[in-house]
């Protein structure tokens, strides 16, 4: 009863991520993929309970990485050809080949022309930035689709620097120090806000982003004072 139980819900898992590869946006299967690459490379090691961290697999994953992005249209050609001739599509390439048709070869879908914008904005205040949520009335659109940028343009240094020692501190500690719960928890966390919050979504009001935030911080405050009492 259990093997068919087991047996059933693989078949159900592999399914639902073959739907979420065929159907799912660009935004949902970056997603997918960063989970893939990320539960790859870090796992949890019970036996000498912290995070194991495979570098070759890295190394490995970074050399496909730059041989696809450099053969992007003919990678993106050849999976459509094999999908299509099995009787199916993936809408994320079909979405890519359509914007390029679209805008003779901007796939980003107006977001360069953002990035540019926030870019220059940024280099006009880099300490002290513009101000909460001010690019609708500086540049013209409401946000700048990735929340580093966002955190320059309205903080400036002052406010980004703080946060990213803070966030990035926080990191450090949980590879270092976390239990297997610990690493569950931080790991689903990151991988639910921050790949989708690098391409899309309003930085102040995207929750799940700050969750992360301070799960992090406040896991490297406990983590620092459970070092400094064995000290």
């Amino acid at each position: 009863y259990e093997i068919g139980v087991r047996l059933v819900g693989s078949e159900m898992c592999i399914r639902d991520r073959l739907k979420i590869i065929q159907f799912g946006s660009r935004g949902v299967v970056l997603c997918f993929l960063c989970c893939f690459i990320f539960f790859n490379c870090f796992n949890y090691d019970s036996i000498k309970m912290k995070v194991s961290f495979k570098g070759y697999k890295v190394f490995l994953i970074s050399i496909v990485a730059v041989v696809v992005l450099m053969n992007i249209w003919t990678v993106f050609a050849t999976i459509e050809n094999l999908i299509e001739s099995a009787g199916f599509h993936i809408n994320a390439i079909n979405k890519f080949f359509r914007l390029a048709n679209a805008t003779g070869g901007d796939v980003s879908n107006g977001r360069n022309a953002i990035y540019e914008a926030t870019i220059n904005g940024i280099w006009q205040s880099p300490f002290w930035g513009h101000g909460y949520s001010t690019t609708m009335n500086n540049l013209g659109f409401v946000y700048p689709h990735n929340f580093l940028l966002q955190l320059l343009y309205d903080g400036g240094l002052l406010l980004t620097l703080p946060l990213i020692i803070l966030v990035v501190g926080g990191v450090l500690n949980w590879y270092k120090f976390c239990s297997e719960d610990e690493f569950t928890v931080i790991s689903a966390l990151l991988l639910m806000s921050v790949p989708g919050a690098l391409f899309s979504g309003n930085l102040w009001e995207n929750n799940r982003l700050w969750l992360t935030f301070a799960a992090l911080i406040v896991f490297s405050a406990r983590s620092w004072i459970i070092y400094k009492k064995k000290e």
